[in-house]
């Protein structure tokens, strides 16, 4: 388990440890333990995991998304070039904030 330890009721996301692509899955904590952690998964209902066995953040912001989105794309287009992952980083939150954001036609 991460350091971030939701609070009870408060929504957050998790990450199951046993894929080699990680999916995100909404829960909300119902209670946490030493070993393990129930939740409710929106739509599905409730589980409990063992602590150990999975992932855990609070939910992304829309700056966090969009910038990932636009890491992402840079990443791809420096691979080839060996671009420093740090400054691409630095670069597309200083994008965000200056107001950047990819319009739809």
């Amino acid at each position: 388990m991460s350091d971030y330890i939701p609070k009870v009721g408060e929504p957050c996301e998790i990450s199951i440890n046993v894929s080699f692509r990680p999916e995100w899955y909404t829960v909300t904590p119902r209670y946490i333990g030493l070993n393990y952690m129930i939740y409710d998964r929106h739509g599905v209902g409730e589980h409990a995991l063992n602590i150990d066995s999975f992932s855990i953040r609070p939910i992304k912001s829309e700056r966090e998304i969009e910038i990932e989105k636009m890491v992402a794309g840079v990443v791809c287009i420096c691979t080839v070039g060996g671009g420093e992952y740090t400054a691409v980083q630095s670069a597309c939150e200083q994008l965000y904030d200056a107001g950047y954001r990819k319009v739809k036609l």
